[in-house]
């Protein structure tokens, strides 16, 4: 047991860990609102998150301000975290991983876009009782303000502005969630529960709940529990770091090859897929996954 583990409870860390979190979003926004002052003041800055339809010469400016923000929120605290609490233990590998669990990782999130899409669909179409019609209506609201802003910020004016983009919207997010539910949460609830699943499941819950979108909840969390799993097998960050990216990176390359003319087939939806498609996603995810676990194995057996 580390001196982390005997001096601190795992659920006091989760809530310091929340307050680094917070302090690093605070930095991040601080640097965000000093490399954006030239271009805007905070009164129109508000206007721009408001309707940001209404202000296309901004993306840029929202853009860099998301990212700062997260680079700050996930990246920096976790760093931070890491070195003040657990300096004797190395959470979240970043060593040179094995190529096939990287090429697995990005194969699997790539086969799994069917399906994903799939499960998003059917979420969307869930309807709540009557007695939870209160979260209904305040879990729709949220789903359109977020619709609103992702329409702006997936729609790119240039391919210098969507390299921009996706260094937002996918690379900084893949290596910032990957450090905070993989890297720290998941692993402080294996030091809580004793159990892997257990931490497994709970930080893809967070995972998906952080992002405040019931209405995409199921594929969110399963995608979460995927990676969970790639960190566990692999013992490498880089594999669900890699994963995350192509998740949203190749997700938003699709979606700018539609918004530019070049894929006339709509990505959002599977309604234009056959169910044949759909059901072969899901058999070749099972079928990668099966192999990465049975690869883990394998070599754990050979270092007996």
């Amino acid at each position: 047991m580390s001196e982390t583990q005997k001096q601190y409870h795992p659920l006091l860390l989760l809530l310091i860990y929340f307050g680094y979190i917070i302090g690093g979003y605070c930095i991040g926004q601080f640097i965000a609102s000093i490399g954006i002052a030239p271009f805007m003041q905070g009164g129109k800055l508000i206007e721009v998150l408001v309707n940001p339809k209404d202000f296309p010469e901004y993306k840029n400016v929202v853009l860099f301000l998301l990212g700062a923000t997260s680079f700050g929120g996930f990246i920096l605290s976790t760093l931070f975290f890491q070195k003040r609490f657990f300096n004797d233990i190395i959470f979240f590998s970043l060593e040179s991983p094995q190529e096939l669990y990287v090429f697995a990782a990005m194969l699997a999130v790539v086969f799994s876009l069917p399906a994903i899409t799939f499960l998003a669909e059917w979420n969307q179409q869930m309807v709540m009782p009557d007695f939870m019609s209160g979260f209904e209506i305040w879990a729709k609201n949220e789903e359109n303000k977020m619709k609103i802003m992702t329409e702006y910020i997936t729609f790119f004016s240039s391919n210098s502005q969507f390299f921009f983009g996706l260094i937002v919207i996918a690379l900084i997010p893949a290596i910032g969630e990957e450090f905070v539910f993989r890297g720290v949460v998941q692993n402080i609830f294996t030091i809580y529960f004793k159990n892997i699943h257990i931490s497994i499941w709970l930080a893809a819950i967070l995972f998906s709940a952080i992002h405040m979108q019931f209405y995409g909840f199921l594929p969110r969390m399963l995608l979460g529990a995927m990676f969970g799993y790639l960190y566990v097998w692999s013992g490498n960050m880089l594999v669900p770091m890699a994963g995350h990216f192509v998740n949203n990176g190749f997700s938003l390359f699709l979606l700018h090859m539609k918004n530019t003319g070049n894929v006339k087939m709509d990505v959002e939806t599977t309604s234009e897929m056959p169910l044949s498609m759909i059901i072969g996603s899901f058999a070749i995810v099972f079928a990668i996954l099966a192999m990465i676990k049975w690869h883990s194995d394998k070599l754990e057996l050979e270092e007996i």
